[in-house]
């Protein structure tokens, strides 16, 4: 790899890359500020058929060069067809490249695997200092949840720290603000690069073919360029392969990795599956036995907070049944009382009557006396002068 000392009526090149449909054609068209690049519209999304190239002049007079590129990182695609489109970039670029631009939807959820093997498609393409002229380019922000952030996102999904990162959203008053931000990020990677653009092997070699065969067709170019490049993918695909299976990555990606699971891993994924399935059952019966471990435990502490009810409420019942028993002693010796009671005072009516008729008697039997004592006297009286008169 080699670079270029800068120069100040150098336009600046910058290239979109991505997965399909995640909105590198949106996003570049935000850029030049009009609907420069066109995408055809398929079940899958909105598909870029090929490398594409518009120039824009900057709010500060400076040119830009924004080149649109096909889904590069679908493994699904023909590596004659990347290969052809590489080639394509690579001649549009042909001066270098200043920033490229990572297109990521936030909407289309993108693994930290996916990431891994994104890093490495873009590293196999254009060499390992490409990531040095990396910004990340997060589209679809406007389904991020009310109260999260962008940063709040980044840090859940991705491990992006060492690498720019941006955001375009769908809302037009924030994606100019936006789009200024991306532009400064722009800056940002050139000055971190000292002004210069970055050229790869293959950019040098285009560089030289231009030189050399001034005469020949760019068709003939184009096509030699592409087997240069195809011959590389090759190999990278090899190398990406390795990579993935060394990550262990469990799902396919695409047409490629299903092909590296067929030929490399399918032994070992049903096995694994297999292994899974097994752990799953395992797990499934250990969750049951914990449940039923937990329905005992429950039943244990129902029957014993139910025999603990029925003792409380047999000390209840025999607490009731003593104070029952102690309030009809309490009667029946009331009652006992009362009746002594009454008979004392039946009694003592009875005394005191009998005490009033023996005072009667008394007064009577004085009275009864001292009539006769009166009577005796009278007699007596009589009798003298009867003796008196005789005499």
């Amino acid at each position: 790899e080699s670079s270029t000392p800068p120069s100040q009526e150098m336009a600046k090149t910058i290239v979109l890359v991505g997965r399909t449909s995640h909105g590198k054609s949106a996003t570049g068209n935000s850029i030049v500020g009009k609907k420069a690049f066109k995408s055809m519209l398929k079940t899958t999304g909105v598909i870029t058929s090929t490398c594409e190239m518009h120039r824009t002049l900057l709010e500060n007079g400076h040119k830009l060069n924004v080149i649109d590129t096909p889904g590069l990182f679908d493994f699904s695609v023909e590596s004659e067809f990347i290969g052809k489109e590489i080639a394509k970039c690579i001649n549009l670029a042909k001066d270098g490249i200043h920033a490229i631009l990572l297109v990521v939807s936030i909407r289309t959820r993108f693994s930290r695997k996916e990431e891994e093997a994104g890093l490495l498609i873009l590293h196999a393409f254009f060499g390992v200092k490409i990531t040095d002229y990396m910004i990340v380019v997060f589209t679809g922000g406007d389904e991020l949840e009310d109260d999260e952030t962008l940063d709040d996102y980044l840090s859940r999904e991705y491990c992006l720290e060492p690498i720019l990162k941006a955001q375009i959203s769908l809302n037009e008053a924030q994606k100019s603000e936006q789009v200024k931000q991306l532009l400064a990020l722009v800056n940002v990677v050139v000055d971190k690069n000292g002004g210069r653009p970055y050229r790869s092997k293959p950019f040098v070699e285009v560089k030289e073919k231009d030189k050399l065969e001034s005469q020949k067709s760019y068709e003939k170019q184009l096509k030699t360029l592409t087997k240069m490049v195809d011959l590389k993918l090759k190999g990278s695909y090899d190398k990406i392969a390795q990579q993935i299976d060394e990550l262990k990555l469990k799902e396919s990606y695409g047409k490629l990795a299903q092909q590296i699971a067929e030929l490399k891993l399918k032994e070992s994924y049903y096995d694994k599956l297999a292994q899974q399935i097994d752990e799953l059952k395992l797990n499934e019966r250990s969750d049951k036995l914990a449940q039923q471990i937990r329905e005992l435990k429950l039943k244990e502490s129902y029957d014993k907070l139910a025999q603990q009810i029925t003792e409380i409420k047999l000390k209840e019942s025999s607490d009731k049944l003593a104070q029952q028993i102690t309030e009809l002693k309490l009667k029946e010796d009331y009652d006992k009382l009362a009746q002594q009671i009454a008979e004392l005072k039946l009694k003592q009516s009875y005394y005191d009557k009998l005490a009033q008729q023996i005072d009667e008697l008394k007064v009577k039997e004085s009275s009864d006396k001292r009539a006769q004592q009166i009577a005796e006297l009278k007699l007596k009286d009589r009798r003298a002068m009867i003796n008196l008169h005789n005499k």
